[in-house]
């Protein structure tokens, strides 16, 4: 999806360039976490099943904090550096566990 042709124009481009940097952390979350899936359970510890418990949890808070600041940012009741910043948020949680799950599964293959 274009973000900026879909977006309307009162949006400022940091905002829109949050929300691309969040969708494109989602994109490599989603290219990375099956392979970390069929890893889960095969050295007998249940870390990265904990592990993706804790990212799930904090998945979802991200994801509803980001749309609450946009629903409230839409409403004009906050400037637009408060959704950037939790654009950047939800991108920086998904990045890190990106890379970790990716990490991951290199090493265990």
């Amino acid at each position: 999806m274009n973000i900026q042709a879909a977006a309307p124009t009162s949006i400022p481009p940091f905002v829109l360039d949050a929300v691309r940097r969040a969708s494109d952390a989602e994109l490599e979350l989603g290219r990375v976490l099956p392979l970390f899936m069929t890893k889960l359970g095969t050295d007998g510890t249940d870390e990265w099943s904990r592990d993706l418990d804790a990212f799930s949890v904090q998945l979802r808070l991200a994801h509803a904090a980001a749309i609450n600041a946009l629903h409230v940012f839409r409403s004009r009741r906050a400037p637009p550096e408060v959704v950037a910043a939790a654009y950047q948020s939800l991108a920086v949680l998904i990045e890190q566990f990106a890379r970790r799950a990716g990490l991951d599964a290199v090493e265990l293959d």
